[in-house]
């Protein structure tokens, strides 16, 4: 079966009249831990139920120590890390003093994956790739850079934080230029515009100075 892909084409960011197409895989399903504990099956001399029993308990087992603060590191698979995010209705702590937030206000947002290179030069080698014609994907925001600025910013007036999937739902940006986007309106003084944490866990966050 022939791995489909269509070109998405990617916004222009420095204004300068260009875009560039880049290659995106056409998904054209779901697989369940039940489908795939079937294939196995095929292959293996245990069955659907057993496959499933095992990898649900290991599911569990994987939460467990991961809610002890460490991250498992599965070779051939990834790295799977916690991520911490504020409860609900709770607003972020100030760095220059205020009203600090409890226990309670801590929850795991999200679970953070790292695939290991191994599955990546895998799926890679499997695949043998069709382009699908006439398809470009555009994720071209229908607003200019001051006005997708001046969106942020009136977003922060009610919220004490942005996120990158915040913006890209206001924006109509892809995720990758969302992010790229916001990292250089961060770092651009006069914006209005600052960043807060590292990684999967930055934050946009309003400019005081």
């Amino acid at each position: 079966m022939a791995t489909k892909y269509t070109m998405q084409e990617m916004p222009d960011l420095r204004d300068d009249g260009t875009h560039k197409l880049y290659p995106r895989m056409v998904i054209v399903g779901r697989r369940t831990l039940d489908d795939i504990a079937g294939e196995v099956a095929i292959g293996s001399t245990f069955s659907r139920g057993e496959i499933v029993g095992v990898i649900t308990s290991f599911v569990q087992e994987m939460a467990t120590q991961m809610s002890r603060g460490y991250s498992v590191s599965i070779d051939g698979l990834g790295t799977f890390t916690p991520a911490l995010g504020l409860a609900d209705g709770k607003e972020a702590e100030q760095v220059d003093g205020g009203k600090r937030i409890n226990a309670q206000s801590v929850k795991v947002s999200d679970i953070n994956f790292r695939a290991d290179r191994a599955i990546v030069i895998d799926t890679d080698r499997r695949c043998d790739f069709e382009r699908v014609p006439h398809n470009i994907t555009r994720h071209v925001s229908s607003y200019t850079p001051d006005e997708r600025l001046a969106m942020a910013l009136r977003h922060l007036d009610t919220a004490p934080m942005l996120t990158v999937s915040e913006y890209v739902a206001m924006t109509g940006l892809g995720r990758t230029t969302a992010a790229t986007e916001l990292r250089r309106l961060a770092s651009t003084p006069g914006t209005g515009l600052a960043s807060s944490g590292a990684g999967p866990h930055k934050v946009y966050v309003k400019d005081n100075k």
